[in-house]
């Protein structure tokens, strides 16, 4: 693939801009509307850069792609919810961007980049902050159960790269040093066999890059996700890199694969009951639960010490 019309681009996301809402009656009707039809009319006013679009138009066309810079329908809003999705409000979803789709070692695959609004914003600024993360989403000819790879390296700030939290007692135990590098999870029962999913080349090309992916299986669709900018040269690179590896080694899987769901369509992690991000503290993971929990232990705490303090 020919990257080298990605060179504009660098190592930055696209200059796309969300003003904020002058008027909060529009951008309450908006958001009505929004949990009416499931749409994310919020973003409606989200400003595409003209010039960074061409830049990813032209590098689709140079390798006999597609380019949409406002795809429709990338998420499948129903109770059936991948992981790299999270919790779905229509009001507060993210929006898809930046769509390159085409065929990549005989798989569709496509590229995009997700906007979702920071969670810490400026007083006085103009444009909304922006949290953003690339996607990509390969099309597989056969049915996987849900499986979760989950990188401690590309995590940013204290939050957990994946938008779900998933019970641990699906964790399953990887050899050597990919044990300190992911957190692999699977349906109870099928531990073993989701073992035989992921190349080891494949997993040493992730586990090497500061730009690293995480990875999920989720019946027909093997998706990647990076908090790094997917057309910046290298982040591509090295994607299309791991990409090979674990294509080539599903072409040799697919003709042995046999698996039948206990649970139709196919078996699915299970989340914990409160599915927001979870909080990361070295390899510890506190769930949004968890979390919870010890900020009420710590309103007790504050609220006994604060009593004893006014006897004395």
């Amino acid at each position: 693939m020919d990257l080298s019309f990605l060179t504009p681009l660098g190592s930055r996301w696209p200059n796309d801009r969300q003003p904020f809402a002058t008027d909060l009656n529009i951008q309450t009707i908006e958001q009505a509307i929004g949990q009416v039809s499931g749409s994310s009319s919020v973003w409606e006013r989200l400003q595409i850069d003209e010039a960074d679009s061409k830049v990813i138009a032209d590098f689709a066309q140079a390798n006999n792609m597609s380019y949409v810079a406002r795809p429709h329908d990338v998420v499948n809003n129903s109770k059936l919810q991948p992981a790299w999705v999270g919790p779905w409000i229509p009001a507060t979803a993210p929006v898809y961007v930046h769509q390159v789709a085409g065929n990549l070692n005989g798989y569709p695959v496509m590229f995009l980049l997700e906007y979702g609004a920071s969670a810490v914003q400026t007083r006085g600024d103009d444009y909304v902050k922006l949290r953003k993360r690339s996607i990509i989403k390969v099309k597989l000819p056969k049915v996987f159960p849900q499986v979760v790879l989950d990188s401690y390296n590309n995590e940013p700030g204290y939050i957990s790269s994946f938008p779900t939290t998933i019970k641990s007692d699906q964790k399953v135990a990887l050899e050597g040093d990919f044990n300190n590098f992911f957190n692999l999870y699977a349906p109870h029962d099928l531990q073993i066999n989701v073992l035989t999913l992921l190349a080891p080349n494949f997993m040493q090309i992730l586990m090497n890059n500061a730009s690293t992916f995480d990875v999920e299986f989720f019946g027909d669709e093997m998706i990647l996700a990076t908090w790094s900018p997917i057309y910046d040269p290298t982040v591509m690179k090295i994607a299309l890199d791991a990409l090979n590896e674990q294509l080539m080694y599903l072409d040799r899987l697919l003709n042995s694969w046999n698996y039948q769901p206990a649970r139709l369509p196919f078996d699915t992690l299970h989340y914990t009951y409160f599915r927001g991000e979870t909080i990361k503290v070295g390899r510890l993971r506190i769930s949004p639960l968890g979390l919870f929990v010890i900020i009420g232990i710590f309103i007790v705490l504050f609220g006994i010490v604060n009593v004893l303090l006014n006897r004395t």
